[in-house]
């Protein structure tokens, strides 16, 4: 999946009140941690975290239980209907 449409499709769900999960979107770990990350780092979302170790300082945990979609995020739903 194209990392512009990850962003919208985690924003979507965040946004209808679910957390979503890396397995939602047939992506690997890293890559939806990476995204995250993006996200969080922009502006369009906050509370969001993700931890790395181990070799290649890899992806270990996405947690977005407390994560919020930001006016930046909402906007940009708007903007990428």
């Amino acid at each position: 999946m194209e990392k512009l449409k990850l962003i919208y499709n985690i924003l979507e769900s965040l946004n209808n009140g679910h957390e979503p999960q890396f397995n939602d979107y047939e992506v690997d770990k890293d890559t939806f941690g990476d995204v995250v990350e993006i996200m969080q780092n922009d502006g369009l979302i906050s509370g969001a975290t993700v931890s790395r170790g181990g070799s290649g300082n890899k992806v270990q945990i996405v947690l977005l239980n407390t994560a919020r979609v930001e006016v930046k995020g909402l906007n940009y739903l708007k903007e990428n209907q």
